[in-house]
């Protein structure tokens, strides 16, 4: 081992190794080997995840015969879906094709785990507040012709939404103090 002029002690062998080989050593490589078929089913779930999402959306919007509590519910979790194709796919396929370093910076990178941990626990919380409003209407009939209303959709999908932005801004205060491996892990001599 040696020590250079900041303290941090480095192999006698990594010292000897150019950035990127020291970079693609103890980070992995640049690029995923796996990049291409990723990307091409990435593409066939995007297209086919946006087209179907906006028409539910379309149709429910624009159809007032539609604007059920079960339809309502339905709506947001489109939503919801949409934000991870339009929003987390493609920063993920990023992260696939360049590993490193972060296109945003560190700033960035919390973002985007902050963006993509939101809209899947909102497509999970949508999927969850359906499933209760459905078994409400299943298991109990009678009591869902009163329970199960659209305000009362409304009410949840707002209070859905409105739970998610503060349960991750909680989990947003506490990704600031952690640490990532966004850029080399040490600096590299020029």
């Amino acid at each position: 081992m040696t020590s250079d002029a900041n303290g941090s002690h480095i192999e006698l062998d990594d010292a000897c190794l150019s950035d990127e080989s020291y970079l693609e050593k103890y980070l992995g490589p640049r690029r995923s080997s796996v990049f291409l078929p990723v990307c091409l089913t990435y593409l066939f779930i995007f297209l086919v995840g946006v087209m179907g999402n906006v028409l539910t959306c379309t149709v429910i919007a624009r159809n007032k015969v539609m604007w059920t509590p079960t339809n309502y519910y339905l709506f947001s979790l489109a939503v919801s879906d949409l934000l991870v194709l339009l929003l987390g796919m493609p920063l993920e396929l990023y992260e696939l094709w360049q590993n490193y370093p972060s296109l945003l910076g560190k700033g960035g990178c919390y973002f985007k785990t902050f963006l993509f941990e939101t809209v899947c626990l909102a497509s999970i919380l949508n999927v969850t507040a359906l499933s209760v409003e459905r078994y409400i209407a299943v298991v109990h009939p009678l009591r869902a012709k009163y329970v199960v209303t659209r305000t009362h959709a409304k009410r949840v999908i707002l209070t859905v939404w409105g739970c998610l932005c503060c349960v991750l801004y909680q989990t947003q205060v506490y990704m600031g103090s952690t640490s990532f491996i966004l850029n080399s892990p040490v600096q590299l001599g020029t």
